[in-house]
């Protein structure tokens, strides 16, 4: 099965567990995963998420499945004026949903908490790699992003005037 036909079998948290195991980075996963639901190509959705991998470039900060679902999320209900408050407190009461989801799920936010690694050692990096941190608890992490955020979709997150824009 090739990568765009992964983007579209099952559900969000399947595919984006199918992306992740392929090579994918946990936000690219998730984003790519909703990308039909976002009005993205997956090659807009790996290019916009590829920094946010490994919890910001290997900085080992908020995991990135947090944040390929974040970018989602803005796409879907983000405002796109300055002064609409209102769906800006709507956006952040979500996304504030889904990090307290999953830290209730998973622990933690941060990569490093999640994974136990300074992802920016390679010693520590691959000794993460050997033990297997990255093919037994990642998947977990970019399934319950992925899948907090269909769940929204189908609970009608976002309005239908704001709904998902398409990219120019």
């Amino acid at each position: 099965m090739g990568d765009q036909e992964a983007a579209k079998k099952g559900t969000a948290a399947d595919r984006a567990e199918a992306l992740f195991a392929k090579g994918y980075l946990c936000s690219q996963a998730v984003l790519i995963a909703l990308a039909p639901n976002v009005g993205l190509t997956d090659e807009r959705a790996a290019r916009v998420a590829a920094p946010l991998g490994a919890g910001m470039a290997r900085l080992g900060w908020t995991c990135g499945a947090i944040t390929g679902a974040m970018i989602a999320m803005g796409l879907i209900e983000g405002h796109v004026s300055a002064a609409d408050e209102i769906t800006r407190e709507d956006l952040f009461g979500h996304v504030r949903s889904l990090v307290e989801r999953f830290r209730e799920e998973h622990g933690a936010t941060s990569c490093r908490e999640l994974t136990g690694c300074d992802l920016l050692d390679p010693a520590a990096r691959q000794a993460a790699m050997d033990a297997g941190v990255f093919t037994t608890r990642c998947p977990g992490f970019v399934r319950t992003a992925a899948s907090f955020v269909e769940e929204s979709l189908t609970e009608g997150l976002g309005h239908e005037d704001r709904g998902a824009r398409t990219e120019a």
